[in-house]
């Protein structure tokens, strides 16, 4: 049988293959064209683009198209996980990390890793964990550590899997891990970038308590109290009495280095009333232990912040903030709600010792502040940044849609702007 040349069959045909890629080299210029796509040099980052179909990153809403972020990595295809955390170790290296892979490379004496940790709890089911995971290639791919801060242990014995955290030093390089088994909140360590850990402090903020959504947060050059060689500080809300429940922050002066550390914290339970009013929230001015004690409108809290980054002009205030939310059920029991809301911040300006408190903005009980968790961030001007998910159209059986706020404040929380609606177009409701 004669072999068939034609280009009808599946042999290589040389026009076809040049038409194809000629094809292919003017379909990519006028996609390029289109998107103006380009990435950061060594990384899977997309530059930023000034065009009609963004503003530079600051889009003002989720409908307008931005291109800054590059496609989702997955961190893992089969473990679930809710509530997950990610931070960056975007500090100088090798800093006083003596491990082998925090050095730099030859010739160099200070360079920047970027490590990113990331975490997620299982929940209390068996076997009780939360996963963790390192990213050592720009968040490009995440692998499992040669050792995990995970346990299977049970109530009050370690390791719980309710709620995970994690900080990273900035001069240690040292990874703090929390997480919650509800009695109590265990603390691991890292001095080896997330590679091995200490074993569970079950009193990481002291043994039997009853707490909720714990954070973490380190300041390893707080000047304040004397004698510190690197603050930690955890903070939780605690339900030892659910209906005067307080927002907690204990601390460690020592970077966490010894068990038990947290103990001799100024905010623990026996002070967690301490400054309280009767039936009624603490005084703003009146300088407390603990962050909100004893608070019976008490209701959500985001993570505890550091001001530990400055500038030449500006060195870093060391100030520490907490985030919270009061839900003004006049029975402090939500049966009378929709109720009124208040943002707050929590301030101390000695290092953990002593807490006042800082009214944000008053919220009408139209609509719901606390979809979960308030954020607050901190630039190195020390500019506060704090950020919330609200449900615009609350009545007693809808919330209706849900939009993302933000304000700041220049002058370390005590004036705030008003609370500015970055997703303000109707019916494009797109959080959780």
């Amino acid at each position: 049988m004669q072999k068939n040349t034609s280009s009808r069959s599946g042999a290589f045909n040389p026009r076809v293959f040049l038409a194809f890629i000629l094809f292919s080299i003017g379909a990519s210029l006028a996609v390029a064209a289109v998107l103006n796509v380009q990435l950061v040099p060594g990384t899977a980052v997309l530059l930023d683009q000034s065009t009609s179909s963004g503003n530079g990153g600051n889009a003002k809403s989720t409908s307008s198209s931005t291109n800054i972020f590059s496609p989702a990595a997955f961190v893992d295809y089969k473990r679930f996980g809710g509530e997950p955390t990610v931070v960056v170790d975007r500090y100088p290296f090798p800093g006083t990390n003596t491990s082998a892979a925090a050095q730099c490379p030859p010739g160099q004496t200070t360079c920047f890793k970027d490590i990113a940790y990331q975490s997620a709890p299982q929940g209390f089911v068996a076997p009780r964990y939360s996963n963790f995971f390192k990213s050592d290639d720009l968040e490009q791919t995440f692998r499992v550590p040669a050792h995990t801060p995970m346990t299977t242990k049970g109530t009050a014995t370690g390791q719980g899997g309710g709620d995970s955290h994690q900080a990273v030093g900035s001069v240690s390089h040292k990874v703090y891990f929390v997480d919650l088994a509800l009695s109590h909140i265990t603390m691991n360590v890292s001095s080896d970038l997330g590679e091995t850990w200490t074993t569970d402090d079950v009193f990481g903020a002291g043994l039997n308590l009853l707490d909720d959504r714990q954070w973490v947060e380190a300041d390893e050059t707080a000047p304040l109290p004397p004698g510190s060689t690197g603050n930690v500080y955890i903070s939780a809300i605690n339900l030892a009495n659910a209906a005067f429940p307080t927002l907690m922050a204990a601390r460690s002066t020592n970077g966490a280095s010894t068990p038990g550390s947290f103990l001799s914290s100024p905010c623990n339970p026996a002070t967690f009333t301490v400054g309280a009013g009767v039936g009624a929230p603490a005084s703003d001015t009146a300088m407390t232990p603990c962050p909100d004690p004893s608070d019976p409108v008490l209701w959500v809290a985001g993570p505890i912040v550091a001001d530990k980054e400055g500038t030449l002009t500006r060195p870093a205030t060391h100030t520490v903030y907490v985030p919270f939310v009061r839900r003004l059920s006049m029975l402090g029991t939500g049966t009378d709600c929709p109720c009124a809301w208040q943002l707050y911040i929590a301030k101390s300006a000695d290092g953990g010792t002593t807490w006042t408190r800082l009214k944000i903005a008053d919220l009408p009980k139209t609509v719901d502040p606390a979809n979960i968790f308030v954020q607050m961030a901190i630039d190195r001007a020390g500019n506060l940044y704090y950020t919330w998910s609200q449900a615009q159209n609350v009545t007693a059986s809808s919330e209706g849609e849900q939009d993302i706020y933000y304000t700041f404040s220049t002058n370390g929380g005590t004036s705030w702007a008003k609370p500015i609606n970055l997703t303000d177009e109707q019916g494009d409701s797109a959080v959780f």
